[in-house]
């Protein structure tokens, strides 16, 4: 008699810690994970929620492979919750590869959040509680940091080629040379203090001409003619 009452004595602890298991979450299936900013300023958690076509109450538009909620931590506690919606492609993004394609200014003031379809614009969030500004577009392109808060970069559509700044402060982007369809404008290089810019015909040009590039002074706001290199600098 006491023999077969062993295995159900087993019953009980078993079921225990199945319970415990849910209860820690190991049953859930959205998946959290931890990561930090690069200078470790901000702790970020990436929470999956499931696709539309795999649950009844899912709010995502059935087009939309998968949305995923990315949350930044200071040491004081939340700041902001962002929602990223995977683009769509061979594979749907992983917590790390989402991770990679966000862009942090140099000591993580602000983050750039990647493009969520094809022709739209990034996105930067403020992380610095200081700064006035929430979220704006992120538009530029080829961009380089001019210091921990600016950026210099290419704005490009169609028809419209300009040179911009991100000021990171003011959550704002400041035309260096605005496009002049059919005439635009790239960035080639900067030295930290000089941005090296080429002027060309944009695809609505009408004939060929040669193009020509100058020197811009962006403390100064002040233009010299140079000669244009074979390709772009490295930046």
């Amino acid at each position: 008699m006491i023999e077969r009452l062993r295995p159900a004595r087993l019953i009980l602890p078993i079921v225990s810690i199945a319970f415990a298991l849910i209860l820690m979450g190991f049953g859930n299936p959205i998946a959290k994970k931890t990561i930090h900013s690069p200078s470790g300023r901000f702790e970020l958690t990436f929470t999956l929620v499931k696709e539309a076509a795999q649950t009844k109450k899912a709010k995502v538009a059935p087009d939309i492979r998968a949305l995923w909620r990315i949350s930044f931590f200071d040491e004081e506690g939340l700041i902001k919750t962002v929602n990223f919606r995977d683009p769509g492609g061979k594979k749907t993004l992983t917590e790390a590869d989402i991770y990679r394609r966000l862009h942090f200014s140099p000591k993580d003031d602000f983050v750039v959040i990647p493009p969520e379809a094809i022709n739209a614009a990034p996105r930067a969030i403020a992380l610095n509680k200081t700064l006035k500004w929430k979220e704006t577009p992120f538009e530029i392109e080829e961009y380089t940091w001019m210091d921990d808060f600016k950026a210099v970069g290419d704005k490009k559509a169609h028809c419209s080629h300009g040179v911009y700044i991100f000021d990171g402060e003011r959550g704002a982007q400041i035309p260096i040379k605005k496009p002049e369809s059919p005439i635009g404008y790239e960035l080639l290089s900067f030295d930290g203090k000089t941005a090296t810019v080429r002027m060309f015909l944009d695809e609505c040009r009408m004939q060929d001409v040669p193009a020509k590039c100058f020197s811009h002074d962006l403390a100064n706001d002040t233009e010299t003619p140079v000669q244009c290199p074979g390709k772009k600098g490295k930046r």
